[in-house]
């Protein structure tokens, strides 16, 4: 089973996880009893911002001036909301600081802060297990057509084009945000690729830029140029349309919601 986009942080000195008492920006992060279906612990990687986010209410880790860890509205080019998934570690991409537990305690409502990173390996309290979310699979609707963005005959071979279609449900047509927010489809958990401009299937390289795409609001960018957006060619409507990438206009043939299914 795929990784989806959603995580919880599980501290390996309790068992329990990173939370927050009350979502108001400022407010610390605490350690409270695990539950996998409260959305306050639920948090993401945005690739784009290079923060971790809450998926109840986008907040994003801070390290605040004291040293704790808080929950903050991103503020673009912000040095202290900038952490990175590494090994068991939540870690500050600046200084290397990574989230610790205060006290080394065991106890729920105990604050979490931003320390100096133990060693090698480091301590329990400041070792965290990362549990991700099974995926959920959503459909890509154009704003302008009204269609969906389809795999064409649901062809699961490398090079397979990217076309807009009626909605019907299948495999072919649905996708989902990975561990990393990357766009995968069902079908064969292939990602996008416009390598020859026009958008096909292909395998995932971590180190090809052609093949990074992300949801941004109504665009689907490309994470090592995020003005590079999926759009419909020649701003077609019709069953059968290829798709492409092209500089972003924020026209409708350009601006893509998600259909939960």
């Amino acid at each position: 089973m795929p990784e989806g986009k959603y995580f919880v942080l599980v501290s390996q000195l309790s068992g329990h996880t990173v939370g927050f008492e009350n979502s108001s920006p400022g407010r610390r992060l605490i350690i409270v009893a695990r539950n996998d279906e409260d959305d306050q612990q639920l948090w993401y990687i945005d690739v784009l911002s290079g923060t971790i986010r809450n998926k109840s209410n986008q907040l994003c880790i801070h390290c605040a001036d004291d040293g704790n860890a808080v929950l903050q509205n991103y503020e673009k080019g912000n040095d202290q909301q900038q952490f990175v998934l590494e090994g068991h570690f939540v870690k500050h991409r600046i200084d290397g600081r990574v989230l610790d537990i205060s006290g080394a305690s065991s106890e729920i409502g105990v604050a979490v802060c931003v320390w100096e990173k133990h060693g090698g390996s480091g301590e329990p309290n400041q070792l965290f297990d990362f549990v991700y979310t099974k995926p959920r699979y959503f459909m890509l609707k154009g704003e302008q057509s009204g269609l969906v963005i389809d795999i064409q005959e649901a062809i699961t071979d490398p090079g397979a084009k990217i076309i807009i279609f009626e909605a019907e449900k299948s495999d072919n047509q649905q996708w989902y945000e990975d561990r990393n927010t990357l766009i995968r489809a069902k079908l064969n958990d292939f990602v996008f690729d416009d390598s020859n401009g026009d958008i096909c299937m292909q395998p995932f390289e971590a180190n090809n830029p052609h093949r990074s795409w992300v949801i941004n609001g109504a665009a689907v960018v490309q994470v090592s140029n995020p003005t590079t957006v999926l759009d419909v060619s020649g701003e077609q409507c019709c069953n059968g349309s290829t798709v492409c990438s092209f500089e972003n206009r924020n026209a409708p043939h350009q601006r893509w919601s998600l259909e939960y299914i």
